[in-house]
């Protein structure tokens, strides 16, 4: 668990929204742009967007293939790579999932720019359709020097792999700067499993150990689908070593199964993504963080009953004898399966943050493998904060068509809560579910669980730009 705040001198624009039911197959979405301003030549950027799309077959015959791209003044984004979404499916699958995709842009000039999605596809037998029951959040976070210094990214288009198991299907190598830092890990991939009541499962791992709690992604199928879809895993990876360090992504199966990870066809916009945040080490009884660079963090307000010590890694001391408790930003834990079709709130899903200041806001994100079954069913997950929902409301569902179906898979909710008074908050995820939709929420593939992950991150309004 860990508390971080967006640097102030940073930037950091966002947009929380509803598109509606836009079911347009190709050209460009109206209302899904974010305009933003460069501070610098050289910085990267950072784009997320969350949303729900769907693709299916018009005449519930064959395959249908539908892509999403993130562009920069209607332009690809060409270093690293292109930004997007690529979705199929086949037959009469009417699948509306959550997406939410992240990537890295570079080689963008300072000043003004605007962010939008351009949608094209394979035929005209491909019905594609964005947003629906969800609202949409869009960022560009462009990191300062310091907080890049503290980030390592791979991201390429044209990763394909076919291989049902493997111990490295893809990777990337870091250095870890620092030996109590926290890592921050997200993947971002196309996985597909092919089979009827089959699984495959992906999992991080780091120097080919699992994270104490394994960041592992597992998706299940029952029809034989062939549902090619992106996903995101997310969560921390504690207690290792500083030093030069190897992410490896691991296949497993269970009998049967035909995996694929990564899938590039077309226009080319379906990346991978494996970033690396190293998050500063949280001083113990520190309430104003200062600067963080690696083995010298800096404290500049300790809370009440702490005493400052400052040194080349500050410390806040209390007096002996008093209790010595921090609240949580970040959870990772192991999931747990819940079959509830509904809940007030999903057992295991609270997580305690404290908010600084009144006038910033916060931003949200909850990972997990989430399930609807049944004939025309949906299942929406929400966001809360204190039992109640954000002012512009952080929820998504998701819909199968057919009982025939049964697809556990790992999707991300994110958005930013305003009106948030300071002092001591829980998040909670919410369920519910339309008329006899069966839900499930925290489903794993094997007894060593996959991760679940929430994330309250406080935003100061003076890096909104």
């Amino acid at each position: 668990m860990e508390a971080e705040e967006i640097n102030p001198s940073g930037q950091f624009t966002h947009k929380m929204f509803s598109v509606g039911d836009d079911g347009r197959d190709g050209g460009r979405l109206n209302g899904v742009n974010l305009k933003f301003d460069k501070r610098t030549d050289t910085g990267h950027l950072r784009i997320t967007w969350a949303t729900n799309l769907r693709t299916r077959a018009h005449n519930n015959r064959g395959g249908a293939q539908c892509y999403w791209e993130l562009q920069i003044d209607s332009k690809s984004c060409t270093k690293p790579s292109k930004i997007g979404a690529s979705m199929h499916s086949q037959n009469n699958d009417n699948d509306h999932v959550p997406v939410a995709i992240t990537g890295w842009c570079q080689g963008i000039k300072k000043g003004p720019h605007t962010l939008s999605v351009y949608i094209t596809r394979s035929s005209g037998n491909s019905d594609c359709y964005t947003g629906w029951s969800n609202q949409d959040y869009m960022e560009v976070w462009e990191p300062t020097k310091q907080e890049q210094s503290l980030i390592t990214y791979f991201q390429k288009t044209g990763t394909d792999k076919g291989e049902d198991t493997s111990d490295n299907i893809v990777g990337m190598k870091f250095i870890k700067q620092s030996p109590r830092s926290i890592l921050r890990i997200l993947y971002y991939d196309n996985l597909r499993v092919i089979g009827s009541g089959k699984w495959c499962r992906w999992e991080v791992k780091v120097d080919g150990r699992s994270c104490k709690v394994p960041l592992a992604g597992s998706v299940h199928t029952n029809n034989n689908d062939n549902d090619h879809y992106p996903a995101t895993i997310l969560g921390e990876c504690t207690g290792l070593r500083k030093g030069g360090r190897k992410i490896r992504v691991a296949v497993t199966r269970s009998s049967g199964a035909d995996c694929h990870t990564g899938w590039t066809p077309g226009p080319k916009v379906m990346h991978a993504l494996i970033e690396v945040q190293e998050a500063c080490p949280k001083i113990l009884g520190c309430a104003v963080p200062g600067t963080c660079e690696a083995n010298a963090e800096q404290c500049k307000v300790c809370m009440i009953g702490y005493n400052l010590q400052n040194g080349k890694i500050d410390k806040c001391v209390m007096p002996v004898g008093a209790a010595s408790k921090v609240s949580a930003y970040r959870m990772t834990r192991k999931s747990t399966s819940q079959g509830g079709d509904q809940f007030t709130v999903i057992p295991g899903r609270t997580m305690k943050f404290v908010k600084k200041k009144t006038s910033n806001f916060m931003k949200l994100t909850y990972v997990d493998n989430l399930r609807v079954h049944g004939n025309g069913k949906v299942c929406y997950w929400r966001i809360r904060v204190d039992g109640r929902n954000c002012p512009i409301d952080i929820w998504n569902g998701k819909h199968t068509a057919h009982s025939s179906d049964n697809d556990h898979t790992p999707h991300a909710l994110i958005g930013t809560c305003a009106g948030i008074a300071s002092g001591s908050h829980v998040m909670s995820i919410n369920l519910w579910r339309s008329s006899g939709s069966d839900c499930y929420t925290g489903w794993a593939a094997t007894g060593a669980r996959d991760a679940f992950f929430m994330e309250a991150e406080e935003k100061d309004r003076k890096s909104v730009v």
